[in-house]
């Protein structure tokens, strides 16, 4: 109805019908004067994740800011992450830094998985996709 001239003569003077519309009690023709608002669904967060390739020391510590360890694109809200899975001596920070320390074995490739998540905002859902950063130690 959305604010659209109805007769409402079959129903007297009501003020309200079923608690979803307001109406004019005084006209034969009784405009809608308010509706209630319906929630609107929200939206699946369009995000996706995949992960780098990155080659540690294995003599030094090992430091890769996100963009050298992942690839996320089309993330809606705050983008978080979170190791799932690895190796003690591989470590993944909230901000998507990777840090690998010394005395990982030479010449061998480890894989992380790693959770990434995107808060949503408004219009968009939370969403949790999961990578693998795979790291090759020298």
């Amino acid at each position: 109805m959305n604010g659209a001239w109805t007769d409402w003569t079959e129903y007297g003077k009501r003020a309200e019908l079923g608690g979803q519309f307001a109406i004019d009690n005084f006209s034969v023709k009784a405009y809608v004067v308010a509706k209630k608002s319906e929630p609107s669904e929200k939206a699946d967060n369009p995000m996706t994740v995949k992960g780098k390739r990155v080659t540690a020391s294995a003599s030094k510590k090992s430091t890769f800011k996100k963009a050298q360890a992942f690839k996320v694109s089309d993330a809606e809200g705050k983008v978080t992450f979170k190791k799932a899975k690895g190796n003690d001596k591989i470590t993944v920070g909230k901000a998507g830094k990777v840090t690998v320390k010394k005395g990982l074995k030479a010449g061998k490739t480890y894989k992380v998985k790693v959770k990434v998540t995107a808060a949503g905002n408004a219009n968009y859902k939370k969403a949790t996709k999961a990578a693998t950063v795979k790291v090759k130690v020298k």
